[in-house]
């Protein structure tokens, strides 16, 4: 009778061992799950903020001074200024030119258009022009602007500039929204 009693107490260890490796075997299964949904997730995009300043420029037209003040630096072939009117970029290297006005506006367009390098970054500003859209040119008033970041490289124009650039993908993220 001494062995039968000794043996009555291994089964319920045997169960329990069964049942911890069968919760550790499920956890690991659903946290591979989990961390493999999470690898297609986008970037939610850079985190900055912006001020603005409105001036007038030699000529007497409404500037918008745009400056990062803090935050990541972002890369400028990802940014797309977007206008309800038509605005030209420049910056401390390059004036803007009101001839080249877009709704969509690429902060990257060639020869340091807007004097910053490749990523704007905290303490830089760029400067914003309206178009010659009608009988009041040099006016920024009532103009929408949004900055929008996007994943991948903005598309640029191939008609010299005089067209807008454009966003490419769902994955775009909006950066600032100012209305002057």
């Amino acid at each position: 009778m001494g062995t039968r009693g000794g043996d009555r107490a291994v089964s319920p260890v045997i169960g329990v061992v069964i049942i911890v490796g069968v919760t550790v075997v499920l956890s690991a299964a659903v946290a591979g799950f989990v961390f493999t949904q999470q690898r297609g997730l986008q970037s939610p995009g850079p985190t900055a903020t912006f001020e603005f300043d409105l001036v007038e420029n030699d000529e007497g037209n409404d500037l918008l001074l745009v400056t990062h003040s803090a935050g990541e630096p972002i890369a400028l072939d990802k940014l797309l200024l977007v206008a309800d009117r038509p605005v030209d970029l420049g910056g401390s290297n390059n004036d803007p030119n009101q001839d080249f006005a877009t709704t969509g506006e690429k902060l990257d367009e060639g020869n340091g258009q807007v004097g910053i390098g490749e990523t704007w970054e905290a303490g830089e500003t760029i400067e914003v022009l309206a178009g010659d859209y009608g009988s009041d040119p040099d006016e920024l008033d009532g103009v929408t602007l949004r900055l929008v970041w996007n994943p991948r490289e903005v598309d640029k124009d191939d008609q010299g500039g005089e067209a807008p650039s454009s966003v490419v993908g769902e994955s775009s993220v909006v950066l600032f929204r100012y209305e002057v």
